[in-house]
């Protein structure tokens, strides 16, 4: 997905944030976008609201991921939905 390559790409550029945090950013961001893909074939990851993103969190909490773990997944989404905010002037509300 071309926002997810923007979004690495400025994390790791403009960012300047080490390897080992670009990788798990972007296994989150894929990871994200797989859930969205088995289920909610009929929308993209742009087109994610809330109430999806509940459904992602209660579905990595189902499947015993740490809340440390759960917290970086958290904290890469909001990343990934501000840098498209600044470069799309998008307007999103709250995530959760």
């Amino acid at each position: 997905m071309k926002e997810t390559l923007f979004f690495i790409d400025y994390i790791s550029t403009e960012k300047r944030y080490s390897e080992h945090t670009i990788e798990a950013y972007k296994n989150d961001l894929e990871r994200f976008v797989e859930f969205i893909t088995v289920n909610y074939p009929e929308i993209n990851a742009q087109q994610t609201n809330a109430r999806i993103i509940r459904q992602w969190l209660l579905h990595l909490l189902e499947n015993n991921y740490s809340s440390r773990t759960v917290a970086r997944k958290v904290a890469t989404l909001k990343s990934w939905f501000n840098v498209r905010m600044k470069d799309h002037n998008i307007k999103i509300k709250k995530l959760v």
